[in-house]
């Protein structure tokens, strides 16, 4: 283990905190009666919450085409690593990777 968790079963929590921002606005929006200003104020979170995400979604798929190519790109992002290795070989590379792409795109604290 090296800086962090050693498995994708330690590591559970973190899907289940990647949809949490949208949980909150979309249950908000269930519940708040129609027509209130409630109902449109957790309807403009929730459209706020999926613009951000939706940048940082497109801003990693061209971070990878510029890494590895067009066609690689997408393949590369999209890869699975068997359950046995850990998620992360390199914890303080990554911690430095999210760092720096935070200062040029921006926050994502939201995003998990």
């Amino acid at each position: 283990m090296k800086d962090g968790c050693n498995s994708r079963n330690h590591c559970a929590s973190f899907s289940a905190h990647l949809n949490r921002p949208f949980s909150q606005p979309s249950l908000q929006y269930r519940k708040a009666p129609d027509g209130s200003i409630r109902k449109v104020e957790a309807q403009k979170q929730f459209v706020e919450s999926m613009s951000h995400r939706m940048h940082v979604d497109h801003s990693m798929k061209l971070i990878g085409k510029l890494l590895f190519g067009i066609e690689r790109g997408p393949e590369v992002l999209y890869t699975v690593r068997p359950t046995w290795l850990p998620l992360v070989d390199d914890w303080k590379c990554l911690k430095k990777m999210v760092r720096t792409f935070e200062t040029h795109c921006g926050s994502l604290a939201s995003m998990g």
